[in-house]
């Protein structure tokens, strides 16, 4: 009988391109970054974080490189909008700094020719990761510093892409891992990453994050925030991907709402920051309020409010 991870593979069997020495088939595939997207994905996120910072905190900031960006990790963090394992939200007064590396990453993605196999990807998410956080968070059933796959919180998609930014390094990266016999129910939603862990029978070190490459990861494939103590501060681009493919799981995985509307069609995509913006309805303000002491705090809105309007 087939393995869950050898029937997964076969929705990647047309990929090419890849760096096969770094990849393994159906579970991680490691392309290299050219050097014009590389500069382009760099400059739009750091966009997106002085303009955030600055609709915030109400000064200018004009963070360039790994040491700024780590000199102001405190003011990060601050955020309202930054999310306990490190998702830096868009909001009403941010959200179309997002349109940016949302075009930049589509532009690579054709360059390197994959989105001929793909059908859709989520909105572009921007995580900021610090060793600052870890006392903070290292409990967290869901704490991404734990070996796990996206899919146990209910991410339903084939896979993820990732790229690095900012910060990527021996200290401070993402270590990637081919799980050893995982159950047929691998991939189902858990409460604890610790316990869907008894899933497979351990699991193989496939590599770390590296700067000027990107993975495209399968569900199946687990990773981890890598830290050191000394370790400065990272930023990473990640979105949910799924293949044209008949072995798309997109219909057989499970869904949870904060998941939905988060996908849109490749040619949708194409148009951001040309025709169609992304949108927010939330302010930084009322994102601030939910977590004051005494208030309940909201549920989290489907894809964190984001939508797509026209210019």
């Amino acid at each position: 009988m087939s393995s869950i991870i050898d029937v997964r593979k076969k929705k990647y069997e047309d990929l090419a391109g890849y760096d096969q020495e770094l990849s393994k088939d159906g579970l991680a595939y490691i392309y290299n970054v050219m050097p014009e997207s590389d500069r382009n994905l760099k400059e739009s996120v750091l966009g997106y974080i002085n303009g955030t910072l600055e609709a915030y905190y109400h000064r200018e900031f004009n963070i360039s490189n790994d040491d700024e960006l780590h000199e102001n990790i405190d003011k990060i963090l601050g955020l309202p909008n930054v999310t306990p394992n490190g998702a830096l939200v868009p909001k009403n007064e941010t959200a179309y700094l997002t349109n940016d590396i949302q075009k930049s990453l589509i532009d690579y993605l054709e360059e390197i020719d994959i989105l001929r196999y793909v059908k859709s990807l989520e909105t572009v998410n921007v995580l900021i990761k610090s060793y600052t956080e870890v006392d903070k968070f290292s409990h967290r059933p869901y704490y991404t510093g734990k070996i796990h796959t996206d899919a146990w919180v209910g991410h339903h998609s084939d896979g993820i892409v990732w790229l690095g930014i900012l910060g990527v390094g021996d200290d401070n990266t993402m270590e990637i891992f081919e799980p050893i016999n995982p159950s047929n129910n691998f991939l189902t939603i858990s409460q604890d990453f610790d316990e869907a862990l008894k899933r497979c029978n351990g699991v193989k070190s496939l590599g770390k994050m590296s700067n000027h490459k990107m993975i495209l990861m399968d569900h199946i494939c687990l990773h981890q925030t890598y830290y050191t103590p000394s370790a400065k501060t990272r930023v990473t681009i990640n979105c949910g991907i799924i293949m044209n493919n008949p072995y798309s799981y997109e219909h057989s995985a499970e869904k949870i709402e904060r998941f939905n509307l988060a996908f849109y069609p490749i040619n949708t995509l194409r148009e951001i920051g040309r025709t169609l913006s992304f949108h927010v309805e939330e302010s930084l303000k009322e994102a601030e309020d939910k977590f004051k002491p005494g208030v309940d705090s909201q549920k989290i809105l489907p894809n964190n409010g984001i939508v797509i309007k026209e210019i």
